[in-house]
């Protein structure tokens, strides 16, 4: 009877060891994914930021470079090299975008998903 009594003491314990560890591994897990979405949100704010600011820029720069062309030839030619010239350089910076929001792994850390896995595997393992 008493080892009967320690057993169920040791079952609760084991169930009150087993929820803490799931409470604190999404708890840290929260933590991680809360860092990796607040420099994602700072990433994207900057990066509108200056595309604002290099739109107004570049709107001068490129009316300037227009009316400077337009000196030696027709004004829709001047304005036809102009825009080729935007479309190029946008398309380079749109790739050079896309790739910098892919890199940097998905917002979940490798990391946190190893752990989990291996508590997971633990967990099978103390069941059997």
């Amino acid at each position: 009877m008493r080892n009967d009594r320690g057993i169920s003491v040791l079952a609760r314990d084991t169930a009150s060891d087993l929820a803490r560890l799931v409470r604190l591994e999404a708890e840290l897990a929260s933590e991680q994914i809360k860092a990796q979405m607040g420099k994602k949100v700072v990433s994207a704010g900057a990066g509108g930021m200056a595309v604002l600011l290099l739109l107004f820029g570049l709107a001068f720069a490129l009316s300037a470079a227009a009316a400077a062309i337009a000196i030696v030839l027709p004004v829709w030619a001047a304005l036809l090299i102009m825009t080729g010239g935007c479309l190029l350089v946008g398309a380079v910076l749109a790739a050079l975008a896309r790739a910098g929001l892919r890199s940097g792994g998905g917002v979940v850390p490798e990391a946190t998903k190893r752990r989990i896995r291996e508590d997971v595997l633990w967990l099978r393992e103390q069941s059997f």
